[in-house]
Formats: C-alpha cells, structure tokens, sequence
C-alpha cells in the first residue's frame, strides 16, 4: 500500500562551517549511520533476461549500517531567491554492499509575503537499483496566515 518506505537514522557529530547572519550557513556532519528500506510487494524488471518476455522480481528489503556523512546548506542569493542543498552518503560497513548518497537541490523564488515558486531537484542512489534516481517537483506555494 504504502511501500517501499524509507527509513535513515544518523548519530555523530555535526559542525557549522559557516554562518552569516540570516543570509548564509553550512553545515558538514560525520558519525554512525543506519538506513532501512522495507519493500513488499516491489518490483524491478530484470534486465539481464534477453527474451522478449519481461520478467519483474520482487525487491527484498534492506538494511545498510555503516559511516555517514553529510553537508547541507542554505544561501540567500537576494531578498526573494533562497538556494538549498543537502547530500547525504553512507559507506557501509559490509564490503559487498554499495555506497547510497542522496543530493537534494532547492531554489525558492518568494513572489510576495504569501506566494512563492519553489524548485526541487533530487537525485538518489540506493542499494535497489544500478542507476542514480532524479525527481524534479515545481511547486506553488500559497500561505494564509490566521490568528
């Protein structure tokens, strides 16, 4: 129903590399990290087969533990443009497992006090699949504000 879910947990420590006021600030953190991906009933095509028959297998869930490592930032370019990045890896502990990272891009475009345009670009690599994964979202933002 509502699968696959991702789940990350992280535990370290994390430094401000820059901080400017309201306009600026970077962070970078390093520590333990643990990931969980629960699939039931998810299914990747199997590319390996030659015939033309498709064949789709049911992806297990997995469980990733091991270093992780993260930056994240937001810089105010002008009054009405914000840029926003996180990018997050893990390198896990088991050497036949591969390393995830997921980088998120974010520009806001703020057109007045209650509306703004807001861009978001996402790339992930999991364990799950062979290819990086991209999700653009363009998104209108209306604010109310009631007391």
């Amino acid at each position: 129903m509502f699968f696959p879910i991702d789940l990350e947990e992280g535990f370290g420590l994390n430094i401000r590399l820059l901080k400017e006021g309201s306009k600026s600030d970077l962070s970078l953190g390093a520590g333990f990290g643990l990931t969980q991906t629960f699939n039931n009933n998810v299914f990747k095509e199997d590319t390996s087969d030659t015939t033309s028959v498709k064949i789709y297998n049911e992806l297990e869930s997995v469980f990733l533990s091991g270093i992780e490592g993260t930056i994240s930032g937001d810089f105010k370019i002008s009054n009405n443009i914000t840029y926003l990045l996180e990018l997050t890896t893990l390198l896990p502990f088991d050497k036949e497992r591969s390393q995830t990272y997921s980088i998120q891009n974010s520009v806001d475009f703020r057109i007045s006090n209650l509306l703004s345009i807001n861009y978001t670009l996402s790339l992930d690599k999991s364990e799950n699949y062979d290819w990086t994964v991209q999700n653009h979202n363009l998104s209108l933002t209306l604010t109310f504000i009631s007391f």
